[in-house]
């Protein structure tokens, strides 16, 4: 009765509690309406809360809660927290008004507090202090009488730092509090020693204080005495005996206490092991020890007995134990190498087995494991995974991705023997799983849409073309930027009739190159530790419009996934500082309305102040008018005679250099102050006109600004370093690698004044920097090995190529120790203090640019002392007389670039990214030499790289990258590698690769969904909407990212995700639009002016590099406008956003390359498809017999090894229809018991294949048309060859009428449908084609040897064998200018000798310079005034045919060319 009765008034309490939630809840939104939508906070406990919002029903009148956490609604408070609790969320009962918060905070009011007038606290809190209150606190202490007298107080920008000063005011000890919220932690310092825990009385560790802790803290530090150490007062005696050091009794001799303040009053031995801190006495235990030793060397010496123990000697036996050491390792490497040689041998000759003990090693371990009598739970996760392997079933092992990337990382790196060997001891994975990870994502060259996803997935390939391998990247781009070249060249000069004489005129004529080296790019993270390879092009020089394409087109790439760029790192490579130098930061910014400075004499001598009014589309030519004057005298004027303007100066001191405007012309002029009148307020001026005449003017104070500014500075308007992002209108920052520049300094101090050829003759303020001090120091330590200070060897000093790439050797020449070494040798002090400078800022500028501290604001010292560097080096610059007096201009560019570029992108992001923090050790190019360096790890040898093989090991880097986070590089040392790999490892799996074409077909082809509004677009138009919506990263279709159990990751997914969306919805909305055919047609008109605007006026061989010049800075200029995104808006009418510059950008990037473009060549372009050869080819029996193995090969592919094949339906019906038409045969040796199978072609298929290759070689005709695409020309064609496939289905149905006669066969299961044919058909032609490549190489010096030598040393080969012997047949004999005679009529008879050789004009421009050309013409009695050589060389060879000869004055000279 008891129980019901207890039962029933807890229901009706739980009632009554839901009725008074239903009513708080709706009486909380009647007193406060503006809480619909509102989020509220259910707190279980003070670290846990849950998120609810609350909403409104409008019909119904009544307010609902909707949980966050579990997608519920519910009527009432309590409803909620019961349906949280019973999902276990938290237990017992809580209180709903007390525990339900409007913030995320439990220490604000919670609901109660609008629904009571006095609510109670429902948690226990404590009051913890914050940086405030220690202030509060120390500031009301510190006053007369308070406990912390004398405690210095600073507020730093994370917490608060104490000073604490003992005896004549000498700072003694700090104490540092850092403040991360509510939580605090603390470091102590006693004489710049940090304090271990262990003598703190607080955890220095960040938790939650209150102030009675923070001032027992204070207090306690207050009360500690410091131990200065062991006072040597009364012990002078032994300062003399052992000198700085005192050195223990044991073997090594090692020193136990340091001499500190020698020769001050207050002079001590410190033992090495201080505790700084005094408990007893008045020192600490351990110098009181000293103390002791003292007393005891005293004793000693006064009874005669000294022990020499000094550092000299110490330093004597260590040296005499290394030598012992490394005579010991010597020998111990030496019986490696011969234990390493044997079992190199026994491997490679399998003349043993390995023995059965240690066979059994393994199995040893793993009884032993599963017996429990070893526990492995304390060792290594990988060998945790290996043992478990071994305990596991032979068959069905599931490996651990993590092991799978070691065992990866072993295999690339030890090879298949030494892991067949590893194989036969432990359980592996076997080479063919490994290899099928490897190449699931394979490489190759350029950007790949699964690049952007696989960094993507590591933040928060598509499948190997059919074509061949090791083209440089840009050849068919250079090809087509020439051929328009040459076409804006006839389309203005339609009467030149030489342009066959130009030598790059025959660029159609070139045929496809092979790549020799490999420009890599790796996308760095400037705030955060992260790096990815972005792609890798195939090169062998690259011009500036490549490199401005490559950079920009993957920036663009890379702001299709979210991801923003904001600069370039590169090397002192001079294509990489052309690129830089065709930026030009001041035209492309200048706008309307800008004050410049204008030559208008075009003299570049006086510059007068002037407005810009407006410029031309390449801002090549501005219009301007002068400033504050009459805006109708516009003035057009070439962007070389206008600069950035000198800020005025009003304050003015005597002999201080200026420009003056004269009266008397209205012209500037270099002019010195001299004198200053205060009483008439005026400053007398003394200038030197242009006659070299010197004048003195007067100027009053008020008249400043109209007749005096400061001499222009071009250093200060220097802006190489930066650019306009075309790509989102923000600033891009060029940087040269510090470390480059770094070794740069080396070398160039290393040519100066060694009296050797090309040496430089370094000068500072008449101070001379020399390598010569450096063999000094390196010379001296030599001499006195005792004193040796430095770390300079022979390596150091007489460097060879590979030794100038080591950057440890320049920091150790560049050091503080040789520094110190130069100031202290005597005879290298007086003369070496240039010397000394130029290592100083050397190093200090390594220092800081190669620094793990990172700059989290643009008030760090560093800035300053970067700053003071460049300008040392710029005065150093201005000071020089000859070119030779000064660093390279190369090295000096660099040097400048690199500092002006770092400090103007660290303003840039700091003040972009409050509170980010920048590592400049990142912003460099050492992780990409390291990760060189492990790829030619991985490769085997660096000499047998190519193109193909670079792909192969930086897939295997990537993949293996998990395992260690450091790539090392002989050169660079370790550099990290965080974010290089690829997170997520998968299998190639060969049954799904057709599945997967048929995908990608499908993909290729969504844009036929546009086939109506295309078809009403231009044809220029149409092909850029084209190849834009077949773009699978432009239009947002790639893998989606997995979920991460980080919101923050999945928030960062969904906004990629939205941008993604966002452009496809733009592009769709530009492609409907009216006015976008009109707009991209003008902006291909406007690449068109540009190039015309860029040829030059005269017309010479080398017109082509100067025409590219121009058009790629004009170019430039354009695109860093923004003009063309303006016209875009007005066109479009649309609002400015990222989205919208990113679209009008990568339309703009597809104008110009369709406007270069002479004939789009598209990849599944095929040729007729009832093309027949007219002859089938007729081998000679030795190839007769080769072409019947390969068909042969072929077939057994097919039968047995085609992985494709045999995962097909009706692969046994394949095989039939094969076997019928071809023959085995079995060879089988006895006396070896081997067998071997050969597979013999019959007639009919061999026929068939006869067909096959002659259409093929038909083919190849085209292949200097298609270049890399020819292979892939070739298979589309024969794919879609009507006659070769009906001889293929006769072929067929010729063997399925064998297969008929056999009474055993059943006729459905062996009969093959269309499907299939072409299936099969399909797979002949691929395999056929990727086994006679190498037969093809005689169409193109392609596809080198893999493994034999280097791809340049193929080439080297190639041309050696083919081209070479042609070469020195026709070898045309030498013209040299030496080899004319003296006498005149000797030298006119060699001269018509040498007119009658082929491609003598030539020569003759090479060898001859215009004076004397013109004094051959002189001779002949033609007195041509005329400088261009080419119209000289034409006049003097018609001389020379027709058989002029010499005038008798010009033969009474008696030499030829004597004046």
């Amino acid at each position: 009765m008891s129980k019901r009765k207890r039962s029933f008034e807890n229901i009706e309490s739980e009632s009554t509690k839901q009725q008074k939630n239903v009513e708080s809840l709706q009486e909380l939104v009647r007193v406060r309406p503006d809480l619909k939508g509102k989020k509220i906070y259910f707190f279980p406990n003070l670290k846990k809360y849950f998120e609810g919002v609350i909403f409104y029903e409008t019909k119904e009148k009544k307010a609902y809660i909707y949980s966050v956490i579990n997608d519920q609604k519910y009527r009432s408070f309590f409803q909620w927290m019961i349906g949280l609790r019973n999902r276990g969320l938290f237990k017992g009962h809580r209180s709903a008004l007390a525990t339900i918060f409007l913030e995320p905070n439990p220490t604000s009011p919670p609901i109660a507090s609008i629904l009571r007038t006095e609510p109670n606290s429902y948690w226990k809190t404590v009051t913890y202090t914050s940086i405030q209150d220690i202030m509060s606190l120390i500031q009301r202490e510190s006053l007369a009488g308070g406990k912390f007298v004398g405690i210095i107080m600073h507020e730093i920008s994370d917490g608060l730092e104490l000073h604490f000063f003992g005896k004549k005011k000498r700072l003694e000890k700090r104490l540092i509090i850092f403040a991360q919220g509510v939580f605090l932690d603390y470091k102590v310092w006693i004489l710049d020693q940090v304090l271990q825990e262990v003598d703190l009385p607080f955890p220095v560790r960040a938790i939650k204080r209150t102030i009675d802790e923070i001032s027992s803290l204070i207090q306690y530090v207050f009360s500690l005495k410091v131990c200065y150490g062991q006072s040597t007062v009364g012990f002078e005696d032994i300062i003399q005996i052992r000198g700085d050091q005192l050195v223990s009794n044991n073997k090594e001799h090692t020193p136990f206490a340091f001499l500190e303040n020698k020769g001050h009053p207050n002079e001590v031995y410190r033992h090495i092991n201080c505790k700084f801190i005094i408990k007893d006495g008045n020192v600490c235990e351990n110098c009181q020890k000293v103390y002791k030793t003292m007393q005891q060397i005293r004793r000693r010496y006064l009874g005669g007995v000294n022990s020499v123990k000094n550092v000299h000697v110490s330093k004597k036996i260590l040296i005499e134990k290394i030598e012992r050491q490394k005579k010991l390792i010597k020998s111990q490497n030496v019986t490696i190498i011969k234990i390493r040689n044997c079992l190199q041998k026994k491997i490679e000759k399998e003349e043993g087995e390995i023995s059965n003990k240690m066979a059994n090693i393994a199995h040893t371990v793993i009884n032993d494991i599963t017996n429990k009598k070893i526990d492995i739970s304390n060792l290594h996760p990988i060998f945790q995974e290996l043992i478990r392997i071994q305990s596991e079933k032979p068959n069905g092992t599931r490996y651990h991705p993590m092991f799978l990337r070691w065992a990866i990382s072993v295999y690339s790196r030890s090879g298949k023997a030494a892991y067949d060997a590893m194989k036969t001891i432990m359980r592996l994975p076997s080479i063919s799983t490994l290899k099928s990870y490897i190449n699931e994502s394979e490489k190759c060259s350029g950007w790949q849409d699964e690049t952007g996803f696989q960094i993507l997935e590591s933040l928060l390939w598509s499948q190997r073309e059919n074509c061949y391998v090791g083209y440089l990247d840009f050849e068919n781009e250079m090809q087509n930027y020439q051929s328009f070249a040459l076409q804006c060249q006839n389309e203005i000069h339609t009467t030149f009739d030489r342009n066959n004489s130009l030598p790059n005129s025959t660029a159609e004529k070139q045929e496809q190159s092979l790549a020799t080296q490999i420009h890599q790019v790796v996308w760095h993270s400037a705030t955060h530790n992260f790096a990815f390879p972005v792609a890798y092009y195939g090169i062998n020089i690259i011009t500036a419009h490549n490199l401005n394409a490559l950079l920009f087109n993957l920036a663009s790439r890379l702001e299709c996934i979210g991801i923003h760029t904001y600069g370039s790192i590169c090397d002192g490579a001079g294509e990489n500082r052309t690129h830089i130098k065709s930026f030009d930061w001041y035209a492309s910014t200048w706008s309307s309305g800008d004050v410049v400075e204008v030559n208008f004499n075009k003299d570049k001598k006086s510059f007068h102040t002037a407005e810009i009014i407006d410029s031309n589309s390449e801002r090549t030519k501005f219009t301007v008018c002068l400033y504050n004057c009459n805006k109708s005298d516009k003035i057009t004027i070439e962007r070389t005679y206008i600069r950035p303007p000198m800020p005025l100066k009003l304050e003015w001191n005597v002999n201080e250099l200026c420009e003056f405007r004269s009266p008397n012309d209205n012209q500037w002029y270099l002019g010195k102050i001299t004198n200053f009148d205060s009483i008439e307020s005026t400053l007398s001026v003394e200038i030197i006109n242009a006659k070299g005449g010197h004048k003195d003017w007067k100027v009053f104070n008020y008249h400043i600004d109209k007749f005096l500014r400061p001499v222009y500075d071009n250093q200060k308007f220097l802006a190489n370093h930066k650019t306009i992002n075309p790509i989102t209108g923000e600033e891009w920052f060029f940087i040269s690698d510090p470390t480059h520049v770094f070794k740069k300094l080396r070398n160039n101090l290393a040519k100066s004044h060694i009296d050797e050829k090309n040496s430089r003759e370094i000068m500072y303020n008449g101070k001379e920097i020399s390598w010569k001090h450096i063999k000094g120091v390196y010379e001296h330590t030599q001499r006195h090995a005792t004193a040796k200070a430095t770390k300079l060897t022979k390596r150091h000093i007489w460097l060879t190529s590979w030794s100038k790439m080591r950057v440890d050797l320049v920091e150790h020449t560049l050091s503080k120790e040789v520094e110190c070494a130069l100031a202290s040798i005597k005879e290298l002090k007086d003369i070496s203090e240039g010397t000394r400078e130029f290592i100083k800022y050397a190093r200090k500028y390594r220092e800081i640019m190669h620094s793990k501290i990172g700059f989290r604001s643009i008030e760090d010292p560093r800035i300053k002392t970067l700053k003071e560097i460049r300008n040392w080096f710029v005065n150093g610059d201005k000071q020089k007389v000859g070119p030779i007096e000064w660093i390279s201009p190369q090295c000096q560019f660099d040097l400048i670039l690199s500092i002006n570029g770092f400090l103007e992108m660290l303003a840039f992001i700091l003040k972009k990214y409050p509170g980010s923090m920048i590592q400049p050790r990142r912003i460099s190019q050492d992780m990409l030499e390291g990760l060189f360096g492990t790829i030619r790890e991985l490769g085997g040898d660096s000499s047998t790289q190519t193109l193909k093989s670079y792909g192969h090991a930086l897939n295997k880097y990537q993949v293996t990258a998990l395992v260690s986070s450091e790539i090392k590089s002989v050169n660079y040392g370790i550099a990290n590698s965080t974010g290089t790999g690829i997170t997520s490892l998968t299998r190639r799996d060969y049954r799904k690769d057709k599945k997967y074409h048929e995908e990608n077909k499908e993909n290729i082809n969504v844009y036929q969904k546009y086939n109506t509004r295309l078809s009403q677009l231009s044809t220029f138009s149409r092909g850029i909407f084209e190849n834009l919506l077949d773009d699978n990263l432009i239009m947002g279709r790639f893998k989606s990212l997995s979920k991460s159990v980080n919101n923050n990751v999945n928030y960062e997914n969904i906004r990629v995700y939205d941008l993604q969306t966002e452009r496809y919805n733009l592009i769709e909305v530009l492609l409907y639009l009216d006015s976008i055919d009109k707009l991209l047609q003008s902006w291909q008109n406007i690449i068109k002016n540009i190039a015309h605007e860029a040829i030059p006026k005269k017309i010479g061989v080398q017109w082509l590099a100067t025409w590219s010049s121009h058009f790629e800075l004009y170019l430039n200029n354009y695109q860093c406008s923004g003009i063309w995104y303006q016209e875009f808006l007005a066109v479009t009418k649309l609002h400015p956003s990222s989205t919208q510059r990113l679209v009008a950008y990568l339309l703009l990037q597809k104008v110009i390359e369709h406007t270069f473009k002479k004939k789009i060549i598209e990849k599944d372009q095929t040729a007729d498809c009832n093309l027949v050869p007219e002859n089938i080819i007729v081998l000679e029996p030795a190839e007769a017999s080769k072409f019947s193995y390969i068909v042969g090969w072929v077939v057994y592919k097919l039968t047995k090894s085609d992985n494709i094949t045999k995962s097909h339906p009706q692969f046994k019906a394949i095989c039939a229809h094969l076997k019928v038409l071809n023959s085995e045969q079995v060879v089988y040796e006895e006396d070896v018991r081997s067998q071997i199978t050969n597979v013999i072609p019959g007639q009919e298929f061999l026929e068939f294949m006869y067909k096959m290759e002659s259409l093929i070689l038909i083919l190849f005709e085209k292949h200097k048309e298609f270049g890399p695409h020819i292979l892939q020309y070739i298979h589309n064609s024969l794919l879609d060859n009507l006659p070769l496939l009906q001889s293929f289905n006769i072929l067929l149905d010729l063997a399925s009428q064998q297969i008929l006669t056999c009474e055993s066969v059943t006729t459905e299961n062996y009969k093959l449908k269309d499907e299939v044919r072409n299936f099969l058909y399909e797979r002949i032609i691929s395999i056929y084609m990727r086994s006679r490549q190498k037969s093809w190489r005689r169409f193109n010096n392609l596809i080198p040897e893999k493994g034999t030598t280097s791809l340049r040393e193929n080439l080297k080969s190639f041309y050696k064998d083919t081209q070479n012997i042609s070469k020195n047949e026709n070898k045309p004999p030498l013209m040299k200018k030496e080899s004319i005679p003296q006498n005149p009529l000797l030298g006119l008879e060699q001269l018509r000798i040498w007119a009658k050789l082929d491609n003598a004009e030539e020569v003759f421009l090479k060898i001859f310079q215009v004076a004397e050309l013109q004094w051959l013409l002189w001779a002949f009695g033609d007195n041509v005034k005329n400088k261009r050589k080419k119209t000289l060389i034409s006049l003097i060879f018609d001389h020379l045919k027709k058989g002029t000869q010499f005038c008798e004055e010009a033969i009474s000279k008696g030499r030829i060319f004597a004046l």
